[in-house]
C-alpha cells in the first residue's frame, strides 16, 4: 500500500508549500467541515512535545491537552493566515520526514504583532534560535510589535530565567563587541525591565535571510544595532522591506534615528506611520541618488516640505508613493512637534516630476479637521490644487483628496483607478469631465472611480449643496453613475466604512420626516444598519468594505 510519506520529497514539498500559501479565495483551500466532522476523520496526532513542540506564534488547538498556554493567549481568530500556520504546524507533528520538509515554511514568517503574550514569546522564540541557529537561516519575514495592553516599558513580561540568562549571555559575548558596547548591552540584560530592542536584535542577528521587517516605531531603539553593525555589517543586508508601525503613545517620533536602516543597500519598500521629519533634522548620508527604496508609504506623518523634496530626491527610482494624512477619526491624527509647514499636494507632485517616467501609484491626502464641514465649501476653496499630471507617463493608480482637484483635473492616459478621497461637494461636474475625457479617448485606460465620502449625501447633490429638483437621493446618485453608462469604468460612490457617522446613521438624513419624498428610511438608505434601513445603504456598505480592503491592499505596493 502506498503511503503519502513514499511521495518524492519535490512533490511532498510543494504539497506543503499550497498548504502554508493557501487562496482563500478558492474553495478548496477552505475548511467547510465541523470541528467535530474534521475530529473523525483526522487521524489521531501524537503530543506536541514528543516530536515538535509548538513555536511561540503558532496558536494552539482547543482540544490540545499538551498545550499550557493560558487561553487568554490564544489566537482566535480563524484568520486564513493563522490557520495556514497551524496547518503546517500539524505536518510538523506527523513525521520526522514531514517536519525537515514543513520546518521552513513554518519559520518563513514569523508573526508577534501584538498579541496577549507575544512579547513572552518573543523571549521563547529569540532563545530557540540561539540555540538551533538553522531555524533562523529559514525566517523571511519578521513582525515584533508590543501588545497594547501592556505598553512594553510599563509593564514587562515574566522575568528572564536563569537558564535565558545564561544563554543570552553567551551569546552577546560570542558577537565580538567592542568593550563598552557589550558591558551596554549586558547592562540592559540585567535590568528587570524588558529590553524590547535588544531581545530583537539577538533574533535578527541569527536570521541572515531576513526580507521583510516590522518594528514598534519609536519604541525600537538603534543604538545596540549600530554598535552591532561595527563588527557585523552584514547584519540585515538582505533587508527590503522595512515597516515601522506607529503607537499613540510615541506619536511625532524623529524618523532620524532610523536613517541607518532605511540606507541599507537592498531596501525596496518603506513603510512609515506616525513618524516626524523635519529639514533641519534631515539627515545628512541622505544624498541625492543614495537610497535603494522604490515604494514609499508615509501614514499619518508630519513631514515638512524641504524634507520630502530632499527624500524623493535621495531615492534613485520611485514608483510608488503613498503619503495618506486623512483620517475620519478625529483622535487619530499626525502629530507636529515643531511648527513647520506641511508640504502641499502641488508641491508633493513637484518633487515627484524627477520619477514622472517611473512612478505608478500615487496617494496624496491630508489631515482635515472635522470642524471643517462646518464651512466646507470655503476650505475646498483656499486648498492649493495640483497641477495637470499629464506627464507621469505611467502613472496607473491615483488617490487623492476632493479639495485638491481643479474644475478639470488633467490626468495621464495611463490610469486605470482614480479614488477622490474626502467628497465634501458635488462630484457631478468631476464625474461629468471623467466620463467626457474616457469617451474622447483621453483616458482609454480608466477602469474604475471611487468616490470616498463621510456623508454620501454630499458628492450627488448640486452644487449649492441641494439634490436636484423632482429626484430622489438614490435617483441623483443614479443620474451620476449614468455618466458612464456603455463604458469600461466601474463608478461607485461609497461611504467610508468605519465612519461612526454612518453605523450610527448620523447623517443628515436623519432630519427627514416620513412624508418627505427624500426620506432615505425606504428609498436610499442611509439610516445605515438602523431597523428599516435600505438595503441599497447596506450594499453600498458592504461594497465599501471591500473595496477598502482591495485599496489598502493594492495602495501598499500593488504588484
Amino acid at each position: 500500500m502506498l503511503h503519502i510519506q513514499d511521495l518524492p520529497q519535490e512533490l511532498l514539498l510543494h504539497i506543503f508549500s499550497s498548504v502554508a500559501h493557501s487562496d482563500p479565495s478558492n474553495p478548496l483551500d477552505q475548511n467547510t467541515k465541523s470541528s467535530d466532522e474534521n475530529a473523525k476523520t483526522q487521524p489521531q496526532q501524537p503530543p506536541a512535545d514528543r516530536l515538535f513542540p509548538r513555536p511561540p506564534w503558532v496558536a494552539g488547538d482547543k482540544d490540545d491537552e499538551t498545550d499550557e498556554e493560558n487561553p487568554e493567549d490564544d489566537w482566535e481568530g480563524g484568520s486564513t493566515q493563522i490557520q495556514d500556520v497551524i496547518d503546517v504546524y500539524n505536518l510538523c507533528r506527523v513525521c520526522r520526514l514531514f517536519r525537515e520538509l514543513a520546518q521552513p515554511l513554518l519559520f518563513e514568517h514569523v508573526d508577534l504583532s501584538g498579541f496577549p503574550g507575544d512579547l513572552r514569546n518573543l523571549v521563547l522564540l529569540t532563545s530557540t534560535v540561539l540555540r538551533r541557529p538553522s531555524l533562523g537561516e529559514h525566517i523571511r519575514s519578521l513582525s515584533v510589535l508590543p501588545d497594547h495592553d501592556h505598553h512594553v516599558f510599563d509593564k514587562s513580561p515574566k522575568p528572564l530565567t536563569a537558564d535565558d540568562r545564561k544563554l543570552f549571555t553567551s551569546s552577546i559575548r560570542d558577537i565580538g563587541l567592542a568593550t563598552e558596547d557589550e558591558r551596554d548591552w549586558m547592562s540592559a540584560l540585567k535590568k528587570e525591565e524588558f529590553d524590547y530592542s535588544l531581545m530583537v536584535i539577538l533574533l535578527i542577528l541569527k536570521a541572515p535571510n531576513l526580507r521583510l521587517l516590522t518594528l514598534a516605531g519609536g519604541y525600537f531603539a538603534m543604538k545596540p544595532l549600530e554598535q552591532l553593525w561595527k563588527r557585523h555589517p552584514a547584519v540585515l543586508s538582505k533587508l527590503e522591506d522595512l515597516w515601522l508601525e506607529g503607537d499613540d503613545l510615541l506619536k511625532g517620533y524623529p524618523l532620524t534615528i532610523y536613517e541607518e536602516m532605511i540606507s541599507r543597500p537592498q531596501l525596496r519598500s518603506l513603510n512609515i506611520e506616525e513618524a516626524h521629519l523635519s529639514d533641519d533634522l534631515f539627515p545628512a548620508c541622505w544624498t541625492p541618488q543614495s537610497l535603494t527604496t522604490s515604494r514609499i508609504s508615509l501614514r499619518l506623518c508630519h513631514i515638512d516640505a524641504p524634507s520630502v523634496t530632499k527624500l524623493l530626491r535621495a531615492c534613485r527610482t520611485v514608483t510608488h508613493f503613498i503619503y495618506d494624512n486623512f483620517t475620519i477619526d478625529p483622535e487619530d491624527q499626525p502629530h507636529n512637534l515643531r511648527p513647520v509647514r506641511e508640504a502641499t499636494a502641488p508641491e508633493l507632485c513637484a518633487a515627484l516630476l524627477p520619477h514622472k517616467d517611473t512612478l505608478e501609484c500615487l496617494t496624496v491626502t491630508f489631515n482635515r479637521e472635522p470642524r471643517e464641514r462646518e464651512n466646507i465649501d470655503d476650505y475646498v476653496a483656499r486648498q492649493a490644487k495640483i497641477g495637470p499630471l499629464r506627464d507621469f507617463s505611467v502613472l496607473r493608480r491615483l488617490t487623492v483628496q476632493q479639495a485638491f482637484l481643479p474644475l478639470q483635473p488633467q490626468f495621464p492616459s495611463t490610469l486605470e483607478q482614480l479614488t477622490v478621497d474626502d467628497c465634501n461637494v458635488s462630484v457631478r461636474g468631476l464625474a461629468e469631465h471623467l466620463a467626457k475625457e474616457h469617451r474622447q479617448g483621453c483616458l482609454p485606460a480608466l477602469k474604475r472611480v471611487e468616490m470616498l465620502a463621510v456623508d454620501i449625501t454630499d458628492p450627488i447633490k448640486l452644487p449649492g449643496q441641494q439634490i436636484p429638483f423632482g429626484q430622489t437621493p438614490e435617483q441623483s446618485y443614479t443620474s451620476i453613475k449614468d455618466l458612464f453608462k456603455d463604458t469600461s469604468v466601474d463608478f461607485t460612490i461609497l461611504p467610508y466604512p468605519d465612519c461612526p457617522q454612518n453605523l450610527a446613521g448620523d447623517s443628515d438624513l436623519d432630519d427627514y420626516s416620513d412624508d418627505d419624498p427624500y426620506d432615505m428610511t425606504d428609498e436610499y438608505g442611509l439610516l445605515g444598519l438602523r431597523e428599516g434601513g435600505n438595503s441599497l445603504f447596506q450594499a453600498m456598505l458592504m461594497q465599501a468594505m471591500r473595496a477598502q480592503g482591495d485599496h489598502y491592499m493594492d495602495d501598499e505596493f500593488d504588484e
